[in-house]
Protein backbone atom coordinates (compact mmCIF):
# COMPACT_ATOMS: atom_id res chain seq x y z
CA UNK A 1 0.00 0.00 0.00
CA UNK A 2 1.22 3.21 -1.06
CA UNK A 3 2.16 5.71 2.05
CA UNK A 4 0.42 9.01 2.17
CA UNK A 5 3.46 11.19 1.46
CA UNK A 6 4.29 8.99 -1.49
CA UNK A 7 0.70 9.27 -2.41
CA UNK A 8 0.43 12.93 -2.44
CA UNK A 9 3.91 13.38 -4.15
CA UNK A 10 2.39 11.52 -7.32
CA UNK A 11 -0.69 13.47 -7.38
CA UNK A 12 1.62 16.98 -7.40
CA UNK A 13 4.13 15.62 -10.08
CA UNK A 14 0.87 14.18 -11.90
CA UNK A 15 -1.09 17.58 -12.09
CA UNK A 16 1.98 19.76 -12.52
CA UNK A 17 2.45 19.92 -16.23
CA UNK A 18 1.44 23.56 -15.45
CA UNK A 19 3.18 24.13 -12.88
CA UNK A 20 0.58 25.30 -10.83
CA UNK A 21 -1.51 21.95 -9.89
CA UNK A 22 -3.98 24.09 -8.00
CA UNK A 23 -3.88 27.37 -8.15
CA UNK A 24 -5.95 30.06 -9.71
CA UNK A 25 -3.61 31.18 -12.27
CA UNK A 26 -0.37 30.95 -13.41
CA UNK A 27 2.73 33.04 -13.75
CA UNK A 28 2.18 35.78 -15.58
CA UNK A 29 -1.67 35.23 -16.13
CA UNK A 30 -3.04 38.53 -15.03
CA UNK A 31 -6.77 37.55 -15.37
CA UNK A 32 -7.57 37.38 -11.81
CA UNK A 33 -11.04 37.53 -10.13
CA UNK A 34 -13.00 40.44 -9.59
CA UNK A 35 -11.85 42.56 -6.05
CA UNK A 36 -13.90 43.52 -3.45
CA UNK A 37 -13.09 45.41 -0.60
CA UNK A 38 -11.68 41.78 1.34
CA UNK A 39 -10.56 38.92 -1.02
CA UNK A 40 -12.17 38.19 -4.26
CA UNK A 41 -15.39 37.44 -5.05
CA UNK A 42 -17.16 34.37 -7.25
CA UNK A 43 -20.78 33.54 -7.34
CA UNK A 44 -21.19 36.40 -4.70
CA UNK A 45 -18.98 34.98 -2.14
CA UNK A 46 -16.13 36.63 -0.71
CA UNK A 47 -12.78 35.03 -0.16
CA UNK A 48 -9.30 36.21 1.05
CA UNK A 49 -6.51 36.02 -1.77
CA UNK A 50 -3.30 35.16 -0.89
CA UNK A 51 -0.16 35.41 -2.82
CA UNK A 52 3.01 33.04 -2.94
CA UNK A 53 6.49 33.87 -3.92
CA UNK A 54 8.69 31.67 -5.30
CA UNK A 55 12.23 31.28 -5.91
CA UNK A 56 12.56 28.38 -7.92
CA UNK A 57 9.18 26.08 -9.22
CA UNK A 58 8.50 23.20 -6.73
CA UNK A 59 5.53 21.34 -7.34
CA UNK A 60 5.79 19.53 -4.60
CA UNK A 61 6.14 21.80 -2.07
CA UNK A 62 4.17 24.79 -3.69
CA UNK A 63 1.74 22.39 -5.00
CA UNK A 64 0.98 21.27 -1.25
CA UNK A 65 0.43 25.00 -0.12
CA UNK A 66 -1.65 25.99 -2.79
CA UNK A 67 -3.78 22.39 -2.37
CA UNK A 68 -4.38 23.51 1.43
CA UNK A 69 -5.38 26.92 0.58
CA UNK A 70 -8.36 25.48 -2.73
CA UNK A 71 -9.49 23.13 0.05
CA UNK A 72 -10.58 25.93 2.17
CA UNK A 73 -11.74 27.73 -0.03
CA UNK A 74 -8.48 30.65 0.06
CA UNK A 75 -7.72 31.92 -3.83
CA UNK A 76 -3.94 31.71 -4.42
CA UNK A 77 -1.76 33.87 -6.73
CA UNK A 78 2.01 32.81 -7.69
CA UNK A 79 4.65 34.85 -8.79
CA UNK A 80 8.28 34.21 -9.16
CA UNK A 81 10.74 36.17 -7.12
CA UNK A 82 12.14 38.61 -10.18
CA UNK A 83 8.52 39.56 -10.38
CA UNK A 84 8.25 40.89 -6.59
CA UNK A 85 7.57 44.30 -6.41
CA UNK A 86 5.23 46.09 -4.04
CA UNK A 87 2.68 46.94 -6.78
CA UNK A 88 2.06 43.24 -7.83
CA UNK A 89 1.03 42.45 -3.89
CA UNK A 90 -0.05 45.62 -2.72
CA UNK A 91 -3.87 44.17 -3.08
CA UNK A 92 -2.56 40.58 -1.38
CA UNK A 93 -4.88 39.88 1.87
CA UNK A 94 -1.51 37.76 2.92
CA UNK A 95 1.58 37.25 1.28
CA UNK A 96 3.81 34.07 1.61
CA UNK A 97 7.20 33.85 0.90
CA UNK A 98 8.61 30.40 0.47
CA UNK A 99 12.36 29.85 -0.04
CA UNK A 100 13.14 26.99 -2.00
CA UNK A 101 16.79 27.93 -2.43
CA UNK A 102 20.00 27.48 -0.14
CA UNK A 103 21.04 31.11 1.71
CA UNK A 104 23.23 32.45 -1.32
CA UNK A 105 19.87 31.60 -3.79
CA UNK A 106 17.48 33.03 -1.36
CA UNK A 107 15.94 36.64 -0.14
CA UNK A 108 17.87 39.61 -2.11
CA UNK A 109 18.31 42.94 -0.80
CA UNK A 110 15.68 44.56 -3.33
CA UNK A 111 13.29 41.98 -1.89
CA UNK A 112 13.44 42.65 1.90
CA UNK A 113 12.72 46.48 1.19
CA UNK A 114 9.14 44.97 -0.65
CA UNK A 115 8.55 42.70 2.46
CA UNK A 116 9.26 46.07 4.46
CA UNK A 117 7.02 48.16 2.53
CA UNK A 118 3.92 45.37 2.54
CA UNK A 119 4.75 45.32 6.29
CA UNK A 120 4.08 49.21 7.12
CA UNK A 121 1.39 48.99 4.61
CA UNK A 122 -0.55 45.88 7.00
CA UNK A 123 -0.66 43.44 4.75
CA UNK A 124 0.18 39.78 7.16
CA UNK A 125 3.55 38.24 6.32
CA UNK A 126 4.34 34.45 6.14
CA UNK A 127 7.96 33.48 5.81
CA UNK A 128 9.01 29.76 4.88
CA UNK A 129 12.09 28.14 4.55
CA UNK A 130 15.04 26.46 6.33
CA UNK A 131 17.56 29.42 5.59
CA UNK A 132 15.65 32.00 6.74
CA UNK A 133 18.22 33.25 9.00
CA UNK A 134 21.12 32.20 6.76
CA UNK A 135 20.24 33.82 4.10
CA UNK A 136 21.55 37.27 6.07
CA UNK A 137 24.88 35.99 4.77
CA UNK A 138 24.64 37.14 1.32
CA UNK A 139 22.40 40.76 2.14
CA UNK A 140 24.87 43.50 1.46
CA UNK A 141 22.74 46.64 2.78
CA UNK A 142 19.16 44.89 4.65
CA UNK A 143 20.30 42.30 7.33
CA UNK A 144 19.43 44.10 10.28
CA UNK A 145 15.68 44.62 8.30
CA UNK A 146 15.16 41.20 7.41
CA UNK A 147 15.83 40.33 11.09
CA UNK A 148 13.72 41.98 11.95
CA UNK A 149 10.94 41.54 9.85
CA UNK A 150 11.78 37.55 10.50
CA UNK A 151 11.87 37.99 14.41
CA UNK A 152 15.45 35.71 14.11
CA UNK A 153 18.79 36.62 14.62
CA UNK A 154 21.48 35.56 12.06
CA UNK A 155 21.98 31.37 12.30
CA UNK A 156 24.14 28.53 10.31
CA UNK A 157 22.51 25.93 9.17
CA UNK A 158 21.83 23.50 11.64
CA UNK A 159 22.14 19.54 11.41
CA UNK A 160 19.61 17.08 9.98
CA UNK A 161 16.80 15.35 11.43
CA UNK A 162 15.56 17.83 14.16
CA UNK A 163 13.34 17.18 16.60
CA UNK A 164 10.59 20.24 16.76
CA UNK A 165 9.05 20.77 19.39
CA UNK A 166 6.04 22.89 20.14
CA UNK A 167 6.69 25.38 23.09
CA UNK A 168 3.98 27.56 23.65
CA UNK A 169 0.62 24.85 22.76
CA UNK A 170 -1.84 27.71 23.62
CA UNK A 171 -1.16 30.53 21.05
CA UNK A 172 -3.68 30.04 18.11
CA UNK A 173 -1.15 29.16 15.29
CA UNK A 174 -0.22 25.81 17.14
CA UNK A 175 -3.55 25.51 18.74
CA UNK A 176 -6.33 26.73 15.88
CA UNK A 177 -9.42 26.18 14.11
CA UNK A 178 -7.58 23.34 12.31
CA UNK A 179 -6.28 21.23 14.82
CA UNK A 180 -3.37 21.48 17.70
CA UNK A 181 -0.09 20.68 16.36
CA UNK A 182 2.52 18.29 18.05
CA UNK A 183 6.03 17.59 17.78
CA UNK A 184 7.58 16.35 14.27
CA UNK A 185 11.23 15.28 12.96
CA UNK A 186 12.05 17.91 9.84
CA UNK A 187 14.62 15.92 7.97
CA UNK A 188 16.70 19.14 6.42
CA UNK A 189 18.95 21.89 7.82
CA UNK A 190 17.12 24.25 9.64
CA UNK A 191 19.55 27.51 10.44
CA UNK A 192 20.36 27.76 14.26
CA UNK A 193 18.94 30.94 15.16
CA UNK A 194 17.86 32.62 18.01
CA UNK A 195 14.56 34.47 18.57
CA UNK A 196 15.16 38.49 18.70
CA UNK A 197 13.33 39.11 21.79
CA UNK A 198 11.16 41.49 20.62
CA UNK A 199 7.73 41.00 21.35
CA UNK A 200 7.55 37.92 19.09
CA UNK A 201 6.06 34.80 20.57
CA UNK A 202 8.28 31.44 19.74
CA UNK A 203 6.13 28.61 18.99
CA UNK A 204 8.65 26.16 18.00
CA UNK A 205 12.60 25.53 18.95
CA UNK A 206 14.95 22.69 18.76
CA UNK A 207 18.19 22.01 20.62
CA UNK A 208 20.11 24.70 18.56
CA UNK A 209 17.61 27.42 17.75
CA UNK A 210 14.09 28.70 16.99
CA UNK A 211 12.20 27.26 14.35
CA UNK A 212 8.78 28.99 15.09
CA UNK A 213 7.67 32.52 15.62
CA UNK A 214 4.66 34.36 15.33
CA UNK A 215 4.20 38.59 16.06
CA UNK A 216 1.60 40.99 16.34
CA UNK A 217 3.04 44.51 15.94
CA UNK A 218 1.35 46.82 19.13
CA UNK A 219 0.44 50.01 17.43
CA UNK A 220 -0.39 48.77 13.92
CA UNK A 221 -1.81 44.70 14.61
CA UNK A 222 0.07 43.74 11.56
CA UNK A 223 0.77 40.08 12.23
CA UNK A 224 3.75 37.96 11.00
CA UNK A 225 4.92 34.23 11.24
CA UNK A 226 8.10 32.99 10.58
CA UNK A 227 8.53 29.38 9.81
CA UNK A 228 12.07 27.95 9.64
CA UNK A 229 11.25 24.64 7.82
CA UNK A 230 9.15 23.62 4.76
CA UNK A 231 5.32 23.30 4.92
CA UNK A 232 5.37 19.67 2.81
CA UNK A 233 9.26 19.20 2.03
CA UNK A 234 11.57 16.73 4.09
CA UNK A 235 9.63 14.89 6.62
CA UNK A 236 7.50 11.71 7.29
CA UNK A 237 4.12 10.95 6.99
CA UNK A 238 3.30 12.39 10.76
CA UNK A 239 5.64 15.25 10.21
CA UNK A 240 3.42 15.99 7.25
CA UNK A 241 0.09 15.78 9.01
CA UNK A 242 1.41 18.41 11.87
CA UNK A 243 2.51 20.66 9.55
CA UNK A 244 -0.47 20.89 7.26
CA UNK A 245 -2.49 21.42 10.25
CA UNK A 246 -0.20 24.38 11.23
CA UNK A 247 0.07 25.87 7.96
CA UNK A 248 -3.37 26.02 8.24
CA UNK A 249 -3.42 27.40 11.55
CA UNK A 250 -1.10 30.15 10.63
CA UNK A 251 -2.88 31.48 7.29
CA UNK A 252 -6.25 31.70 10.15
CA UNK A 253 -4.48 33.87 12.33
CA UNK A 254 -2.59 35.83 9.70
CA UNK A 255 -6.21 36.58 7.77
CA UNK A 256 -7.81 36.96 10.96
CA UNK A 257 -5.35 39.83 11.96
CA UNK A 258 -7.27 43.12 13.63
CA UNK A 259 -6.01 45.55 10.08
CA UNK A 260 -8.62 42.51 7.63
CA UNK A 261 -8.77 44.60 4.72
CA UNK A 262 -7.27 46.28 2.14
CA UNK A 263 -9.78 49.61 2.44
CA UNK A 264 -8.94 49.89 6.35
CA UNK A 265 -4.97 50.08 5.26
CA UNK A 266 -5.32 52.72 3.02
CA UNK A 267 -7.31 54.96 5.51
Amino acid sequence: QMRPREALVMRFRAMASGLLPYGRAKVNDNSRPARTAYGSQEDGRKRPVVTIVQNFPDPTEIGAIQLYLKEKEIDSFLINQDQLTFDAIKNSDLVIWNDLGFGMEGITDKDVLTYLQAHEARIPLYFIGDDLASSMDHLRTSKTVWSDLLHLRYGTNGAFMLPVRITTPSHAVVQGPYGSVGDFTYASDSDEAQATSTGEVVLGTYEKGTVLVAHEHPQTGVRTVTQNFMVFNDSDPHGIVERRKLFLNAVAWLLASPIKTRMDRSQ
